[in-house]
């Protein structure tokens, strides 16, 4: 993949997760200038974006919102959010959680003015049970198929107040859309509620390092 496609999966990624509360709607990522948008050199399957003129340091705390599956069945993809019983949305809470507070980041319950939210999707086979809701993707763009499909990975913080998208990362790669074992799926949480964490706590100025 060359590096417009690649910003093409992430751009239409984002722009998924987004739909489930209006974020994309209230302000375009297409309205970023591309500069917003990076590839990471060491991971080549790795975009991120800040919204230029953001200063996350203004916000004290950060909500989970449930996790979110991008699921396939057939030719029809959903956003598919998981049920409080479900054992991946149990597991990135409880990972997720503990990466936060070890980061010194508070937990916030409800949303607020100085609160982030952070939202996580992941490739994951079509499954109705153990879902609370779906959103249909395919109004999301023509041809969303060809970009869905090569997403592994994408996660967002907005402010929770507004819903304003304020910065978000994708990753690329080899994805569980037909199938998958549950222990990579935990594995890559695991990686991603460290390394978001980690970013979180730089940003909010809370670095523990």
């Amino acid at each position: 993949m060359n590096a417009f496609y690649k910003l093409a999966c992430a751009l239409v990624a984002w722009s998924a997760l987004s739909m489930s509360d209006g974020a994309l709607a209230a302000q375009p990522l297409s309205s970023l200038p591309m500069t917003a948008f990076q590839m990471s050199q060491e991971h080549p399957e790795r975009f991120s974006f800040v919204r230029p003129g953001v200063d996350l340091s203004q916000y004290r705390g950060v909500m989970l919102a449930p996790l979110s599956f991008i699921a396939a069945s057939g030719a029809d993809w959903q956003l598919q959010r998981a049920s409080a019983d479900h054992p991946l949305e149990q597991h990135f809470r409880l990972v997720m959680s503990e990466a936060l507070q070890a980061q010194g980041l508070s937990l916030a319950a409800e949303p607020a003015s100085d609160i982030l939210c952070l939202k996580l999707a992941l490739a994951h086979p079509a499954d109705p049970a153990l879902v609370a809701a779906s959103l249909d993707l395919n109004r999301l763009t023509d041809g969303v198929a060809h970009y869905l499909s090569q997403v592994q990975i994408v996660g967002e913080v907005a402010d929770s107040h507004s819903g304003l998208l304020l910065a978000g990362v994708a990753q690329l790669g080899q994805t569980p859309h037909s199938g998958g074992k549950r222990s990579d799926m935990t594995a890559l949480l695991d990686d991603w509620s460290l390394a978001s964490a980690s970013r979180l706590a730089q940003a909010l100025g809370r670095d523990q390092a």
